[in-house]
């Protein structure tokens, strides 16, 4: 693990790092981001693009091997065993927080809320950990439009 991430988690097991959000109030699914043919003009207004990779939304993934996935290809992620599953989901939960939070700019909560979950999380926890915050994204997601 590099400085940084050690670092980070020993932040997090200390709970002297912790994010926090505002109430969300509107998001969308894995699933409606992953109909590009009926939906490409809320990925525009997102400002990104299904084939973009997972880096150019979570910088701390370039070099990773996740910065091999595109965006259209976490949101279909099935998770599995394991930890890389555990991340999976929530990479896919993740994806569909941010582009939701982008397509509604909406001031009431942190649009980097998501980003800095992956950032501050995604190498350092365990399986449950991991899948617990894809469940409160997942939560964000399923609020539906304004």
């Amino acid at each position: 693990m590099n400085k940084r991430l050690t670092f980070l988690a020993t932040l997090l097991a200390l709970n002297i790092l912790v994010p926090t959000v505002s109430a969300c109030t509107v998001g969308l699914t894995p699933g409606y981001w992953k109909n590009t043919r009926k939906h490409i003009a809320a990925w525009d207004e997102a400002g990104f693009s299904p084939d973009d990779t997972l880096d150019v939304m979570f910088p701390s993934l370039d070099g990773t091997g996740w910065d091999d996935y595109t965006l259209i290809e976490a949101l279909k992620f099935h998770g599995g065993n394991g930890i890389d599953g555990a991340r999976r989901i929530l990479l896919r939960a993740a994806v569909a927080t941010v582009l939701s939070q982008h397509y509604f700019d909406s001031s009431d909560y942190d649009k980097e809320y998501a980003v800095n979950i992956i950032e501050w999380y995604f190498f350092a926890q365990p399986r449950a950990f991991l899948l617990d915050k894809a469940a409160q994204l997942d939560a964000f997601n399923n609020l539906g439009p304004p």
